[in-house]
């Protein structure tokens, strides 16, 4: 019997759930046996289906640690095909000459300032915020679908870099008075600072508002939002110019201001949690092409694989969504990172087109 100096991982994921017959047995091991490398590719795979389970309904897995010490499987993604690898575009909208309304509103605007009261001048700034709120057709749209990302900077310098899957709204009355975007998806802000000109991100019923500031903030529909800051700080609260039903009740919660490593998320009561000290480039390395995972949910990076490769990952059984899962994904392509995920959860993949079922 030949052995292959690269195995079909799939008939290793097969052998490791202890399905494989007794001829692909027999590959497997002459294989393994074959070269001190492969014996350890099949050790590291092995080893991390034994790692103990710390609740029976969280099972833990590092895919990491396996990923590892697979050399030969390092060098086998470099070769290999490679699956639609999300796309980096570079965009920069074209800078409009001012028109004469706008130039009459930064007239109007300063002499406001000379004249009138502080309170007087928040007035106007919050009455420009619920004028942004408002879409109109010279409101400029960016949008990425999955498997892309795209790279923008506006016209006062402030670059942004968007995810899978997401759409940002520039208000035509951005420049003004006032900086706001809307954002629905994942985006990272390097924003040039103006106190005089606020830069706020609205995303649901919040808006963060720029301090000098670089930050990442993630808002994917029906996933909790999340926002983490790299550089300066940002102050997240409710975003009291968003038009509501008037019988709706805005929960009164002071603005709460982020630092460099803080982490604030919404939580399911619509409060905010502030964790500080956080790994700043596991929220934010898919600005660079890499996602990283600590003790994540499996349902959560499955989501995740969905847009970076514009597949379509099913789990046959739902019990394993709150499996968690320790990985990173740098370059490799989603065949790659499903056959070795699979293979240290111990299920069988397969593939037709951009469907691909776990079982």
């Amino acid at each position: 019997m030949e052995i292959p100096n690269d195995i079909d991982w799939s008939l290793i994921a097969k052998y490791l759930a202890g399905e494989a017959s007794p001829a692909e047995t027999e590959l497997v091991l002459r294989w393994a046996a074959s070269d001190p490398t492969h014996a350890s590719e099949l050790e590291a795979l092995r080893g991390s289906r034994r790692q103990p389970d710390t609740s029976a309904q969280t099972p833990q897995f590092d895919v990491d640690a396996a990923w590892a010490k697979t050399p030969v499987a390092r060098a086998r993604a470099s070769r290999a095909r490679r699956a639609r690898v999300p796309r980096l575009s570079v965009e920069t909208p074209p800078r409009k000459r001012p028109r004469v309304v706008a130039a009459l509103s930064l007239l109007a605007a300063a002499a406001v300032l000379v004249m009138v009261a502080p309170i007087a001048w928040r007035t106007f700034q919050e009455r420009q915020s619920r004028l942004a709120q408002r879409p109109t057709d010279d409101d400029k749209i960016y949008e990425t679908h999955k498997g892309e990302r795209s790279k923008i900077e506006l016209a006062d310098g402030t670059s942004i870099a968007m995810a899978a899957d997401t759409r940002l709204r520039v208000s035509s009355h951005y420049g003004e008075s006032r900086r706001d975007v809307f954002l629905t998806g994942e985006a990272l802000f390097d924003v040039v600072h103006d106190a005089n000109k606020p830069f706020a991100v609205h995303v649901a019923d919040l808006v963060a508002q720029d301090l000098g500031t670089e930050f990442g903030v993630r808002a994917y529909a029906g996933k909790r939002l999340q926002i983490v800051v790299a550089t300066g700080a940002v102050s997240l609260g409710i975003d009291k110019s968003r038009p509501h039903p008037s019988n709706t009740k805005l929960p009164d919660i002071p603005p709460v201001k982020l630092s460099p490593g803080d982490l604030g998320q919404l939580d399911s009561t619509g409060q905010i949690q502030l964790e500080h000290g956080v790994d700043v480039t596991r929220y934010l390395g898919w600005s660079e092409g890499r996602l990283q995972y600590q003790l994540a949910p499996l349902d959560e990076i499955i989501a995740d694989l969905d847009r970076w490769y514009d597949v379509d990952i099913r789990l046959a059984d739902s019990s394993l969504n709150t499996t968690r899962v320790t990985m990173s994904v740098t370059g490799k392509s989603v065949d790659d990172v499903m056959t070795v995920l699979a293979a240290a959860l111990a299920l069988h993949v397969e593939r037709k087109g951009r469907v691909i079922r776990m079982y």
